[in-house]
């Protein structure tokens, strides 16, 4: 039985449940151990960019989605060998279409920083891995060159229907030991 930590980007997480299995609650408790699957869970990470939040005058709509977020990162810091590590989130107009979107930021850097950490420093043997974004593929690397084999589970690789972007990056496919497509009957496994 080799140490192993699951390492969730919590974004592609809740595209994926919301595109392509209609957003199912799931016990967040069952995921790193399901993941994880025989082998001895160190830790679960799971990064994620808190809401929008104005900083000079938040609308109520900001407020009460924050408070949501808020009470929803109450419940997972209460999980055993749970922890979550936040990015933010910006508010950007879209140069295109001259929309406001939300752009994460910070959260694949710190998913990086953190796995690299885990494998230098020989906490695990295992690295699982539940993401989609190829700017992962140099932080993977590196990881399976210091000994550390690298898990993948991830939405399928083609794009199911137009305007789904939930997908995995063939480089960070191909870069992974292990590769586990995330099927209904592993969301069935997790739900509440």
């Amino acid at each position: 039985m080799a140490r192993a930590s699951v390492f969730i980007d919590g974004g592609y997480l809740k595209a994926l449940l919301k595109t392509l299995f209609g957003e199912p609650r799931i016990d967040f408790g069952k995921i790193g151990p399901y993941l994880a699957g025989t082998d001895e869970l160190v830790r679960t990470y799971y990064f994620y960019a808190p809401p929008y939040k104005s900083p000079h005058r938040p609308t109520k709509e900001e407020l009460e989605r924050y408070q949501r977020y808020e009470s929803f990162v109450t419940s997972l810091r209460r999980l055993p060998r749970f922890q979550i590590i936040e990015g933010s989130l910006k508010k950007r107009r879209c140069s295109t279409c001259n929309a406001m979107n939300f752009v994460q930021k910070g959260v694949d850097v710190k998913l990086a920083i953190e796995l690299l950490v885990q494998a230098q420093t020989r906490h695990i043997e295992r690295a699982v891995l539940l993401a989609g974004d190829g700017d992962l593929v140099p932080a993977v690397a590196e990881t399976k060159r210091l000994g550390v084999q690298v898990i993948l589970w991830h939405a399928r690789r083609a794009v199911p229907a137009p305007g789904v972007r939930v997908t995995v990056d063939d480089s960070l496919w191909s870069q992974c030991d292990e590769r586990h497509e995330i099927t209904l009957d592993d969301i069935s496994a997790l739900r509440l």
